[in-house]
């Protein structure tokens, strides 16, 4: 009879300076393998560096309990709802779309759609929209998108679009298209602060 019994662990790997590197240990059909999370825990020196270990710690054990569940899912029979090869792009156009109204609102979300494209083209699936994905179009964002005016993105721009990106993947996530989001991976790009352009403006 097929062992029907699989476990998926949450353990870590200390890689320097006490940081500890978080991954899944899973042991499914007889076979084991790693899965390593991207996630950390420093040493504490700080009230800050503790909130961020509970907020990885979190976040890991979330992402285990979801690859459990999959795996059983898988197992059993049961057919997940799941919609990875759906086209992120199409999703990200209705979402957009349903801003329409909202004039201000529908025109960032319309220049991310516009962004996207220029990216990755018409067509990606939900299954290559991973982690990956995520720091590419941050990166491509920061260093490569051009504005109206054919320069490149203010920092608020590039945060501001780069939100509306994590927007739709939170939405996909709570649509239950996605069992994991990678944008919860990928920390967002931060804006320019009114002192901040202030101090840039009297340079």
């Amino acid at each position: 009879m097929k062992n029907l019994k699989s476990v998926v662990k949450l353990r870590h790997k200390i890689i320097k300076n006490g940081t500890k590197s978080l991954y899944l240990d899973i042991w499914h059909e007889g076979k084991r393998k790693y899965k390593f999370l991207k996630l950390y825990l420093v040493e504490p020196k700080n009230q800050l560096d503790r909130n961020l270990n509970r907020e990885n710690l979190l976040l890991a054990e979330s992402i285990r309990s979801k690859t459990q569940l999959a795996i059983k899912n898988k197992q059993y029979g049961f057919k997940a709802d799941y919609r990875m090869e759906d086209n992120f792009i199409e999703y990200f156009k209705k979402l957009t779309n349903e801003r329409f109204d909202s004039h201000n609102n529908y025109g960032n979300w319309d220049s991310v759609y516009k962004h996207l494209i220029k990216y990755t083209g018409l067509v990606v699936t939900f299954k290559e929209v991973d982690v990956d994905f995520v720091k590419g179009f941050k990166d491509y964002l920061i260093y490569k998108a051009k504005s109206k005016s054919n320069k490149g993105l203010s920092p608020n721009s590039q945060s501001s679009y780069f939100n509306k990106f994590r927007a739709a993947m939170n939405q996909a996530h709570r649509d239950g298209v996605i069992p994991i989001n990678p944008i919860v991976m990928v920390k967002s790009i931060k804006g320019e602060t009114p002192l901040e352009k202030t101090a840039i403006l009297t340079t």
